[in-house]
């Protein structure tokens, strides 16, 4: 009994000392670091940019239903398009993170006291991004590593990421100048 749980814990450090595994933490790392630090700092990209109380409290509504609407719209897409036209859960990840990627060029395009139009659109993208990344990372996971005991565990390794991410983003890379403008 005892060298049947170590050859199935052996298999989770297998997995864990993988290029797979690697690859998908450090991609729900940057996706989540970066969608984290948009959130986080709303406030103050909506005070850089001579937004009022009434625009932030816009912003906010719209991360929140935006999020919300890429956990659902997005896991109802991947389930039927990977049972029907057999389509990799992959692609949901890979056309995410482009897609994240273009809101925050959006965001960092935006001009001051210009029509909201192009802020609410890149917040909106890179909010659905962000409730789409958690609904594709566990079945995604399930994919490439298979349904094992470790399961669970090896989940919740991944979903570190995104609490490393936040503390660094938030933390170390952003803090700095935000304590040099106030």
């Amino acid at each position: 009994q005892a060298v049947k749980n170590i050859s199935r814990l052996g298999s989770y450090f297998r997995t864990l000392f993988s290029v797979d595994f690697w690859m998908l933490f450090i991609s729900f790392f940057g996706c989540n670091g970066a969608s984290t630090v948009m959130i986080f700092s709303i406030a103050q990209i909506n005070a850089s940019l001579g937004g009022d109380a009434v625009k932030l409290s816009e912003m906010l509504s719209l991360i929140a239903l935006s999020g919300v609407a890429g956990r659902i719209v997005t896991g109802m897409a991947q389930d039927s398009l990977v049972r029907n036209c057999k389509m990799p859960r992959s692609i949901f990840y890979v056309v995410g993170l482009i897609l994240l990627g273009a809101s925050q060029l959006v965001i960092a395009g935006t001009e001051a006291n210009s029509p909201s139009v192009s802020l609410k659109a890149g917040v909106s993208i890179a909010s659905v991004v962000f409730g789409m990344s958690w609904c594709v990372l566990g079945p995604l996971s399930l994919d490439m590593f298979g349904n094992s005991k470790y399961y669970g565990t090896l989940l919740s390794t991944l979903y570190l990421s995104a609490g490393f991410a936040s503390l660094i983003f938030n933390s170390a890379i952003v803090h700095p100048y935000y304590q040099k403008a106030y």
